[in-house]
């Protein structure tokens, strides 16, 4: 006769138990963070149960995702992505952006992927300039938004390229900007991609290389960056953005533990989000 193991029971029981309590109280958008909980919302009582849960629960309850704090903009600073990206001819790319401290608005390269061959390296930069505009380079042709990025604490963002209509959107805070720019390119697979830096490439900067410029680099937190080469509709950012505890599935990028490269002084979390209440 098959038996299951006691643990196996024992998180079961707590999963149903929790999910349960969950539908009638509402998500938490608290984060468990280095042993302790951090508050990222009106998220009410910290729920105690949850204060002493194991790895496994909160994998199987929450939503695995890195933050990364960018302290200085020097350009040794980043964090590369150990994979391969795929041609794109649609591609979305969001980011929670979180100011670096009480006086400091977020800016800089948010991030930049150098496919080999693209003109001056950058087949896609994010940049935002001075809290002012938010610039999108794609094969090194710039599209700017001149949006402020409400970060008075964090705020949402997302940069769509939808192959349907040829034009790029830019999502703030889950509310398409008025301003999308016709944009239609094709992005070279096989390149290198990186977070918090402007890649600048070697050999007429058409091969990808290590940023040498400071003052490019990323200064704030930059959290649960994805990429998926299709076009999010408005609704599944909103989702994002909400944090109602979906999960995306099909990203091809989503920085872990272990698929990320830290360069210089950056220092990264790996979070779990959206674990129920149990008010």
């Amino acid at each position: 006769m098959h038996t299951v193991p006691i643990f196996s029971l024992s998180l079961l029981s707590f999963i149903v138990c929790h999910l349960a309590s969950a539908s009638k109280g509402g998500f938490c958008t608290k984060r468990f963070v280095n042993g302790k909980w951090i508050n990222l919302g009106d998220c009410g009582v910290v729920p105690k149960t949850l204060a002493k849960v194991t790895k496994e629960i909160k994998t199987t309850l929450g939503c695995g995702m890195s933050n990364f704090n960018f302290r200085n903009e020097l350009h040794f600073d980043y964090a590369q992505f150990n994979g391969t990206l795929p041609l794109l001819t649609s591609f979305s790319a969001c980011f929670w952006l979180r100011r670096a401290n009480s006086t400091t608005h977020a800016k800089g390269a948010v991030l930049s992927y150098c496919g080999t061959g693209a003109a001056y390296c950058n087949s896609i930069l994010v940049f935002i300039s001075n809290s002012i505009t938010m610039k999108v380079y794609l094969n090194n042709v710039e599209y700017s938004f001149n949006n402020v990025p409400s970060i008075d604490y964090r705020s949402h963002a997302c940069i769509v390229l939808s192959s349907e209509d040829g034009l790029l959107h830019y999502y703030l805070n889950g509310t398409e900007q008025a301003d999308a720019v016709k944009a239609r390119h094709s992005i070279p697979a096989g390149g290198v991609l990186i977070l918090g830096q402007d890649q600048d490439g070697e050999i007429n900067r058409t091969i990808p290389g290590p940023p040498v410029q400071n003052g490019d680099g990323f200064y704030g937190l930059l959290e649960d960056v994805r990429i998926w080469k299709r076009a999010l509709d408005p609704m599944e950012i909103q989702d994002l953005h909400a944090f109602d505890c979906k999960c995306p599935s099909d990203a091809i990028v989503s920085f872990t533990e272990t698929n990320t490269i830290i360069q210089g002084d950056v220092v990264q979390n790996w979070e779990y989000t959206c674990l129920p209440s149990d008010s």
